[in-house]
């Protein structure tokens, strides 16, 4: 995907926004674990990305603002995940 430098101050806020509103989002849907193997204790962060699907569709809305994506193709990206999990069922 080429890559274009982006020179418009509005979507950089937009970004910048979203990004922070993201990174909140995940942190607060973590969770501290703890696991005890040959080695000795091991203590990671796991993170639970289900209800951040509405602000990763915002994102998306606005990357497609900058890569000037069609209303279709951001239809696609938005949904792709659905169809793939949904199949049949839809």
């Amino acid at each position: 995907m080429p890559y274009r430098r982006n020179e418009n101050s509005t979507l950089l806020t937009q970004f910048d926004r979203l990004q922070e509103r993201l990174m909140a989002a995940l942190q607060e849907s973590s969770a501290e674990k703890t696991i005890a193997t040959k080695a000795g204790r091991i203590t990671y962060q796991e993170f639970y990305s289900k209800g951040v699907k509405p602000l990763i569709d915002e994102i998306d809305k606005v990357l497609a603002k900058h890569y000037k994506f069609t209303d279709e193709e951001l239809d696609f990206i938005v949904n792709f995940d659905i169809k793939y999990r949904m199949g049949d069922e839809l």
